[in-house]
């Protein structure tokens, strides 16, 4: 009977001894690594635009720029801003692509001092629409400087087109703003964000 008690004798653990402590934190650890890492690839993944695409390991987003990324020339005064420059971007998921919200940027590549007025415009509108769905000045930017000129939006499953224009206005601008150069590259960027593969 003694044999019997012995060989049914468990060894106890000891918590609070260095070497389960160590284990401890090494499982607390891996666990948060592992968490943090498929949370960020999963749920906010940065894209960049290449050639016509948003890519990420979760999906893509198809953008066709009408006329290129470029919008660029001599600016004068005019009263109608479909005078001045402009392009259209068009954008929608991909199958199987994850939701995702786009922005759609414009970089000041070089711009006149002249030019930098509350007379130079620019204006969005969208799937030809008649009313803008945002306007803006270039009143105080500068080269190199990136301008938000749509807000995020969830990307659709057909396509949705954002005409921009860029014009100075002949009603307040002067002679020294004209005949003045402009360029700027349009871009987008995309948040994924948590959803169901479609």
């Amino acid at each position: 009977m003694k044999k019997n008690k012995k060989k049914n004798k468990k060894k106890k653990i000891n918590i609070n001894s260095p070497k389960y402590l160590i284990y401890i934190i090494i499982g607390v650890i891996a666990l948060c690594l592992i968490t943090i890492a498929s949370t960020y690839a999963y749920f906010t993944s940065l894209v960049t635009a290449d050639n016509n695409q948003l890519n990420s390991n979760s999906g893509k987003i198809d953008i066709s720029y009408e006329k290129g990324t470029d919008i660029n020339g001599t600016l004068y005064g005019t009263t109608n801003y479909l005078n001045g420059l402009n392009t259209t971007v068009k954008i929608k998921a991909n199958i199987n692509s994850l939701k995702a919200y786009v922005g759609i940027y414009l970089k000041i590549n070089s711009i006149d001092n002249e030019l930098k007025s509350q007379y130079l415009k620019w204006a969005v509108y969208k799937n030809n629409g008649t009313t803008p769905i945002k306007t803006g000045t270039f009143a105080e930017v500068n080269s190199g400087e990136s301008l938000q000129i749509v807000d995020n939006f969830l990307v659709p499953e057909e396509y949705d087109s954002y005409t921009v224009y860029i014009w100075l206005d002949g009603e307040g601008s002067t002679n020294d703003m004209q005949n003045k150069m402009f360029s700027a590259s349009i871009y987008a960027q995309a948040n994924y964000i948590a959803g169901q593969l479609e």
